[in-house]
């Protein structure tokens, strides 16, 4: 029996840590297992997908190089073979990897386990990949067989549109219109119908399908407008008397663009009137446009010939156009003219006031001065904008006042910044001195506590070679401690203007002097305040000496408690 305990005392403990060690490898490697299943979920899904969508590719792309040229089929297939080799190659590497999943066991080691897993994932990516690419090139061909298969029903429709046209353009020259504009496409569509049917047999069924298309748009097109040539006779005759009264509109324009241009050459700068005259021409031509084709228009209709008086209407209108805005180009400059004239004086004076008050201020605040020059050569460039002086180019003055306003506004941000940065520094140094003030007068308090302490010590005792007592040896070494602190500082609050580095180094060397006095607590809120103030705006390393100070506190403490 006691054997059989002893063995037991052996064995127990030996089984524990291997039930351990297998418990602690089952959970290292379970996260890898759920992310392998994960993958390998999806992965199967993509390949029944991707199995079924290159079946069909195939067959496709077999149908594609039956009934095409080489040329077509090219452009069709493109990377469709190729797809479908890495779709082989994509499913074997799926069933490798399913054969590899189904070897491991409680024993696989995680690291194992984690590889398989990444390689899944990668598998997974790929397969919605190719997936995709597949769709693409299925699309492709599903295109050229569908244009293959719809040529027949496309010629039938050709052919039907043809005949009603023929029928509908017979009916309206009976009606004593003439229609050979919109005929011309009736007697070129058997011709066009034979070159797409030398397509087809070609084995060109994508350029087949492109020319039959735009044959069909074309004779549905005209059979409509044929069908509809009343209602567009009276439309077309309705636009002709809205352009009855054009000539003399036209006329109008004319007489008051010229006024204008002779206004603006009078009364204003040469450059205000610049490229007017070349405008007022374009407009009596476009002018002489519009008298042209209503001419035209009216013959169309007296003929009846629908489309020609269409087409004549349609130039008429856009020439008229044309010539309104040519002609209203002087009028718009001449308003302009004038209204600038009349708001640019007022508008120039208050820019004026504006940037004198800005110089001013620059220069009387603290922190922009460095700006007041820039507002003195802007305050001078506005007083240059003459504004009295004989025939001004208000458009220029304009430009003038636009800019200096501009930059007005943005030296009036730059100085509000400026300020407030100065302000924000002043406040920063009136700390740093009242800081340097108070370790003035705790250096003052530490030099008394040694006079103090000398005169207690024998003269033998301070000029022996040993060390006084402790008391007495830790005030000596603070005071010069605190008189090197002390300097540090007082130099730092000098050089702490824009730098929060020095200020954070000038606030060590007071949290320092307080330290090197005796007043821990004291140093210690000094030095945690400067560290969380400082850390955010110039990093950790330019507050490690704030650490520092900090540790020899808590040491100290820690040494006063023992």
């Amino acid at each position: 029996m006691g054997e059989f305990i002893a063995i037991l005392a052996v064995v127990l403990p030996v089984l524990a840590i291997v039930g351990g060690l297998v418990a602690e490898r089952r959970l290292r490697a379970r996260p890898h297992r759920n992310a392998l299943g994960r993958s390998a979920v999806r992965v199967d899904e993509y390949g029944t997908q991707i199995h079924m969508l290159a079946e069909s590719l195939r067959r496709s792309v077999e149908l594609v190089r039956a009934g095409s040229v080489e040329e077509e089929a090219r452009a069709a297939l493109a990377d469709a073979e190729e797809r479908l080799g890495r779709a082989d190659e994509l499913l074997g590497e799926r069933d490798r990897l399913a054969d590899a999943r189904a070897r491991t066991t409680w024993r696989t080691r995680p690291e194992e386990l984690e590889r398989a897993a990444r390689r899944w994932e990668e598998l997974e990516h790929d397969a919605a990949g190719l997936l995709d690419g597949l769709r693409d090139a299925e699309e492709r061909c599903s295109r050229v067989l569908a244009a293959s298969a719809s040529l027949g029903d496309g010629d039938r429709e050709a052919v039907r549109l043809a005949e009603q046209g023929r029928s509908a353009a017979e009916e309206a020259r009976a009606r004593g219109y003439s229609v050979d504009g919109e005929a011309s496409v009736l007697a070129t569509a058997h011709h066009r119908l034979e070159d797409v049917r030398r397509l087809a047999s070609e084995g060109r069924p994508m350029a087949a399908r492109e020319a039959l298309t735009g044959l069909t748009t074309e004779l549905t097109d005209v059979l409509s407008a044929l069908r509809t040539i009343a209602d567009r006779e009276s439309r077309s005759r309705r636009r002709l008397s809205a352009l009855a009264g054009a000539g003399q509109e036209n006329g109008d324009r004319r007489t008051a663009a010229v006024a204008a241009v002779e206004e603006l050459t009078a009364g204003y700068a040469a450059a205000l009137s610049e490229g007017l005259q070349a405008r007022l021409e374009e407009g009596v031509r476009s002018a002489a446009e519009v008298a042209e084709q209503v001419q035209d228009a009216q013959a169309g209709l007296e003929e009846r010939d629908v489309q020609r008086a269409e087409a004549a209407l349609d130039a008429a209108e856009e020439a008229h156009r044309r010539a309104g805005e040519e002609y209203g180009a002087a009028d718009s400059r001449l308003e302009e003219v004038r209204e600038l004239s009349a708001s640019v004086p007022g508008r120039r004076l208050q820019t004026l006031i504006l940037v004198t008050e800005l110089a001013e201020r620059a220069a009387s605040d603290k922190g922009s001065e460095h700006l007041s020059p820039a507002l003195q050569t802007l305050r001078a460039r506005v007083e240059a904008l003459d504004v009295e002086g004989d025939r001004p180019d208000w458009l220029r003055l304009q430009a003038g006042l636009d800019e200096a306003e501009e930059l007005a506004a943005s030296l009036s941000d730059a100085a509000e910044a400026a300020v407030g940065a100065a302000r924000k520094a002043r406040a920063e140094i009136d700390r740093l001195e009242g800081a340097l003030r108070r370790s003035e007068e705790e250096r003052a308090s530490a030099q008394d506590f040694v006079r103090r302490e000398l005169g207690k010590v024998p003269p033998a005792a301070r000029t022996g070679g040993k060390r006084t007592d402790d008391a007495l040896g830790r005030a000596l070494e603070r005071l010069r401690y605190l008189e090197a602190a002390a300097e540090r500082h007082s130099i730092a609050v000098h050089t702490a203007v824009f730098n929060h580095r020095a200020a954070a180094a000038a606030a060590r060397d007071y949290a320092a002097a307080m330290w090197a006095a005796g007043r821990l607590d004291e140093a210690a809120q000094i030095a945690e305040e400067a560290r969380n103030r400082y850390a955010g705006s110039v990093g950790q390393e330019a507050v490690a000496d704030l650490r520092v100070v900090l540790s020899l506190i808590d040491a100290e403490r820690a040494a006063t408690r023992e």
